[in-house]
């Protein structure tokens, strides 16, 4: 498994995951802290470093990918007998 591909499994997992936490505790801690304002304050604070991390983790995976993906395009395009001619026509002069 190549290092694009990892870093996209664990983007997807890692979402996966916190979807799953959100969906099944979200609205009982939600409720938990309703008395208190500042508290529910603080939970739209984890919540935006939640996101903020999760953004972060995509956009690793998403720049390793498309760096992977340049690299591959540039070693197809370069032809090799291309690159021999050259060197000879160096070597000749």
């Amino acid at each position: 498994m190549g290092k694009p591909t990892k870093w996209i499994g664990v983007a997807v997992s890692v979402t996966m995951l916190d979807a799953v936490a959100v969906t099944y505790y979200g609205g009982v801690v939600w409720k938990a802290f309703a008395v208190v304002i500042w508290s529910r304050l603080l939970l739209l604070l984890l919540a935006a470093v939640w996101a903020t991390s999760l953004l972060h983790i995509w956009a690793h995976a998403c720049s390793h990918l498309r760096r992977a993906i340049r690299e591959h395009r540039f070693a197809v395009s370069i032809p090799v007998s291309g690159l021999s001619a050259e060197m000879a026509e160096e070597i000749d002069v």
